[in-house]
């Protein structure tokens, strides 16, 4: 029921092809990469995100930085996880995923307190990459869906770029790779879904990581939405859903903040 747009004053847009019922899904989109922060890598699976609360998290065979529910999820996160040929952007690069995220567990005991969330994009990144990478093994023709999403590069500050390329120095990517690299940071973040759960003693919704959709990510903001989106806790599914009914050829739009957060 939808149709990608582009203008210069838009940029990427979603237009509706008919008339969309209140009651219509819109759209049911699987993550093209997704990631649980650090702080709850115990408390949240990786590959499904259900609770870990009563179970033994069962980590990764060759790393501590993500745990699993249970084996059938381990092995079914393994493909990405320990992709033998994990060349990224750069070529010349042979390296192991999951080594990858070894030296990220090195790297966060170093780093100061206020700097250790860079390293949760980080990794989002590297399995944005990881995934990149196996579906140009797979097909060699076509550019894979990571590559026309947007970076807004300009949006980032100096500093946290430097502190960026400080982090993927010690992950040995070459210094002339370091700018691709970066915008692949700002192309995940730019276009990352937080992943929230509701709080059981307060009721609020703490995010506990975030999931890159491709299609999702060409919705634009409006401070006056018309389609709301809504993660299922325990899923990485995310599902969009008109507020009402919507006529054929109106733009659509989603909150990028909660409507109700102050303007600024």
């Amino acid at each position: 029921p939808m149709s990608l747009h582009v203008s210069e004053e838009k940029g990427r847009y979603l237009k509706t092809t008919r008339e969309i019922n209140d009651y219509d899904t819109l759209l049911e989109e699987e993550p093209y990469a997704s990631s649980v922060d650090y702080d709850y890598r115990m408390s949240i699976c990786q590959y499904c995100f259900a609770s870990l609360e009563n179970i033994t998290p069962l980590p990764c065979v060759g790393c501590t930085e993500v745990f699993y529910c249970s084996r059938v999820c381990r092995d079914a996160d393994e493909e990405i996880h320990l992709l033998p040929s994990f060349s990224l952007i750069d070529r010349r690069r042979k390296a192991n995923l999951c080594d990858m995220l070894a030296k990220i567990e090195i790297i966060r005991k170093d780093l100061k307190d206020d700097s250790r969330h860079l390293l949760d994009g980080v990794k989002l990144m590297l399995l944005a990459l990881a995934r990149n990478t196996q579906e140009r093994n797979l097909n060699s023709q076509n550019n894979p869906p990571f590559q026309v999403l947007v970076s807004n590069s300009d949006k980032y500050t100096k500093e946290e770029d430097a502190s960026i390329s400080a982090i993927l120095l010690r992950l040995n990517i070459t210094t002339d790779s370091i700018p691709e690299y970066i915008d692949a940071y700002h192309r995940c973040l730019c276009n990352a879904f937080s992943v929230r759960k509701i709080c059981d003693y307060s009721m609020k919704r703490i995010s506990y990581g975030r999931a890159m959709y491709i299609i999702a990510s060409m919705f634009n903001h409006s401070c006056r939405p018309n389609v709301h989106f809504m993660q299922q806790p325990g899923r990485k599914t995310i599902f969009f859903r008109p507020d009402a009914r919507i006529q054929a050829g109106e733009e659509l739009s989603i909150a990028y903040t909660e409507t109700f957060s102050p303007y600024q």
